[in-house]
């Protein structure tokens, strides 16, 4: 069975014009057993400085944003604990000027910038609760 995901229009001739719907973006959710220490590593340490927000008292979900990219954060110990190896890819622009930052602002590398076999180049760090995101020169 193959769905259609289509999204209807009427032009200024009142002609039914079609178009499949376009995604924007993905937003990972990550679990946390400590929210505001994740919180301010993103921040500090990513640089995910931008907009943010943060919700509840005590706090159970916070957002954090850098260059239009948000990552979700919840205060959820137990399934932090069983998420171990989870991982994602972040596209960037200017990747060895992010590569430096994060030197600089001595974030586990795991993997040094480099570039890998499939055509990438890609480095990957390690957060404070061991998930692994890869930063890689965004496609042309």
């Amino acid at each position: 069975m193959r769905l259609a995901f289509l999204r209807s229009t009427q032009s200024q001739d009142g002609d039914v014009m079609t178009a499949l719907p376009t995604i924007k973006a993905v937003v990972p959710f990550l679990p946390c057993s400590d929210l505001l220490a994740a919180r301010i590593y993103y921040r500090e340490a990513l640089g995910f400085s931008g907009l943010d927000w943060i919700w509840g008292e005590p706090p159970m979900a916070a957002g954090v944003s850098r260059d239009g990219v948000w990552l979700f954060l919840s205060q959820d110990p137990d399934l932090a604990a069983r998420m171990t190896g989870f991982r994602f890819y972040i596209d960037v622009e200017n990747l060895e000027s992010l590569y430096e930052q994060h030197q600089v602002a001595s974030v586990k590398i795991v993997h040094p910038l480099e570039e890998k076999p499939w055509g990438t180049t890609e480095y990957t760090v390690e957060d404070i609760h061991g998930y692994h995101l890869h930063f890689r020169r965004a496609p042309e």
